[in-house]
């Protein structure tokens, strides 16, 4: 005679709360471990320079564009202005996807006097 195993009920908000908990630590993760796209810099170091802050951005902005929340849920599962906080760039306003070409500057806090 053989078991079933039990049935897991996971209802749509636990599944949005724990996709958002994966996407934060894998995210945050990210920003301190070095990227190609970036010259082997870390996304926070390469956010601090002139030369790269819109790269960052942009990497940031395709992943926004690619939440695994938009098919799941029809809206993103992460905060994504987090991450941008994170990193040290200005946040969006949280009503629009990022568009293709966005202009990046320092948060004024995180600015060397």
């Amino acid at each position: 005679m053989s078991e079933e195993p039990p049935t897991l009920v996971v209802t749509p908000e636990e599944d949005r709360t724990l996709l958002n908990q994966f996407l934060e630590t894998a995210y945050l993760e990210w920003s301190d471990q070095p990227h190609l796209a970036l010259g082997g810099q870390t996304p926070r170091h390469a956010a601090a320079t002139a030369a790269l802050r819109g790269k960052v951005g942009e990497l940031i902005d395709d992943m926004e564009r690619h939440d695994p929340g938009r098919q799941r849920f029809g809206k993103a599962a992460f905060s994504y202005n987090r991450l941008r906080a994170h990193v040290g760039l200005e946040k969006l306003p949280e009503s629009r996807l990022p568009p293709d070409e966005t202009e990046y500057t320092t948060m004024p806090e995180m600015k060397k006097k």
